[in-house]
């Protein structure tokens, strides 16, 4: 019994550090997606095509 507990206990910690290090990254990818969302919803500029 002491034994899984102490396996829960660092599996827990492991999960903490993990998404302590992955969130900010993710945080970062949905911010620049974001803003690549912005540029590519504005139309491009029409050429002049009258002649």
């Amino acid at each position: 019994m002491l034994m899984s507990a102490g396996i829960q206990e660092l599996q827990q910690y492991v999960t903490v550090v993990r998404s302590r290090v992955i969130m900010p990254e993710i945080v970062v990818l949905q911010k620049r997606r974001r803003l690549g969302m912005k540029y590519k919803e504005l139309d491009p500029l029409q050429k002049d095509v009258s002649t």
